[in-house]
């Protein structure tokens, strides 16, 4: 289930969408009369006439459960569950006008409210929050009635792709072993040993054209991470004093010495001299 709540001006077209007989059948209608658009605004303008500083003295919202549940929920259930849910969004459903339709164009059934916002008071219902109030009175109405709660599937789709995430991650580490085990000795040659192994390395450029780190691109899930999201092993810093940076493009400072480090020791070897 979800919805979604906010004041408007409100208008016969309004109203016109909310009846049209294709699209489904009024559930329930408080303290208005009226058999088309015009008559049914004339109700609700006679009970908001006393109140002139509101602009908008509609709420209008839209109930829509889980299709699953849809097909089962009786109007009955359907009534009780706008009553509730206008409680939510801080309306007294036995002392407020509305209009409640049930619209079974699509492939479910979902509640529309016209609802009128002046109390007896005169006064403007209050309408801060009203979207995250619907959301939280729509999921509390799901676990109350045993229905289906679009927070509960966001949520477990949320844990799904946390957990395939870091299972790719753990994925590229155990392919970067592997790699490291082979003693590349170059970026280039681990680079090419991870695209091997389905992980493309990519170097980041800054606005001058120079490498600040790497980015590795799963090619099976297409997910892209930076190396020290993996492991802070695998960040170019950690990487640079395993590996000789061999690449066209220039290096920020950081990689630029240990690159010029790496220089100086292929020299040292290149004479003789002993490196520690």
């Amino acid at each position: 289930m979800t919805a979604s709540a906010k004041s408007v001006k409100g208008s016969t077209k309004s109203i016109d969408y909310l009846i049209e007989e294709r699209k489904g059948y009024e559930l329930e209608r408080n303290l208005i009369y009226g058999d088309n658009s015009k008559e049914i605004m004339e109700s609700f303008r006679m009970q908001q006439i006393s109140n002139v500083e509101c602009d908008k003295k509609f709420f209008t919202a839209y109930i829509s459960p889980d299709p699953k549940d849809g097909q089962k929920l009786s109007d009955k259930e359907l009534r009780e569950i706008s009553h509730d849910f206008m409680r939510g969004i801080g309306v007294n459903p036995e002392k407020q006008a509305y209009l409640a339709v049930v619209h079974t164009e699509k492939n479910h059934k979902h509640i529309h409210l016209l609802i009128n916002r002046i109390d007896d008071k005169n006064k403007a219902i209050k309408d801060n929050f009203s979207v995250l109030k619907a959301q939280n009175t729509a999921h509390k109405i799901a676990k109350e009635r045993g229905l289906i709660s679009a927070r509960d599937i966001m949520n477990k789709n949320i844990d799904k792709s946390i957990e395939k995430t870091q299972e790719i991650k753990s994925k590229i580490y155990e392919a970067h072993n592997n790699v490291m085990k082979i003693k590349p000795q170059t970026i280039s040659k681990y680079m090419e040993y991870m695209k091997a192994l389905g992980h493309e390395i990519k170097p980041t450029l800054n606005k001058n054209g120079e490498v600040q780190g790497f980015k590795v691109n799963d090619k099976k899930s297409g997910l892209e991470f930076k190396m020290s999201e993996i492991k802070r092993e695998m960040s170019a810093n950690n990487l640079s004093k395993e590996l000789k940076y061999d690449l066209e493009n220039r290096p920020t400072m950081n990689l630029k010495l240990w690159s010029e480090k790496n220089k100086v020791k292929n020299l040292e070897k290149s004479k003789g001299l002993n490196i520690t």
